[in-house]
């Protein structure tokens, strides 16, 4: 006589299913995300526009995560100031405008100056005359040589300095290369 067998197609699918979900739980417990390396930027604040949208595209592009804070020159250096005393700064970046004090503050053998990244000429009203005194103000950019994420920081900066790339957001604010 012929016995019918104790597992029939929809036991066996059940059971399929179920190892295969045991599977998916035990497989997304070991799958570790990879952690993005972080870069802390310090940046002028007429300099936000620019740079906001250089960073969403640089972000997708690199695979790391940008955070920016912007303060104005004189915030900036007394940021650095404060940060010299307790001798641990935060920033791997510092984008500013190019002056004497901040050249004096970042002197230190820690961080790199790596040039001019854009010019920003000054709005001029219909009566001004043009002169000497009415320069164009240069953006340029430190990057913190004890950072760990230090080829980050000067990787973004040359981001920030090729023409096909940041130069073409800070030219749609005026700015020039």
């Amino acid at each position: 006589f012929f016995r019918p067998p104790k597992y029939t197609g929809i036991t066996l699918s059940l059971l399929s299913i179920f190892v295969l979900v045991s599977m998916l739980a035990v497989w997304e417990k070991m799958a570790q995300t990879p952690k993005l390396p972080s870069l802390q930027i310090l940046a002028w604040n007429p300099t936000e526009l620019p740079l906001e949208r250089v960073r969403k595209i640089y972000q997708k592009e690199a695979r790391c995560i940008l955070t920016v804070q912007y303060q104005s020159q004189s915030q900036i250096l007394q940021s650095i100031e404060s940060s010299k005393i307790s001798l641990i700064s935060n920033w791997d970046v510092i984008i500013s405008p190019n002056s004497k004090d901040i050249h004096e503050l970042l002197s230190v053998e820690d961080w790199s100056s790596r040039g001019v990244i854009a010019y920003r000429k000054e709005k001029l009203g219909a009566s001004s005359k043009i002169d000497e005194s009415n320069q164009s103000t240069e953006l340029i950019a430190f990057v913190k040589k004890s950072s760990d994420e230090n080829a980050l920081g000067y990787s973004f900066i040359r981001y920030l300095q090729a023409p096909t790339k940041g130069q073409v957001e800070f030219g749609l604010d005026g700015w020039t290369g």
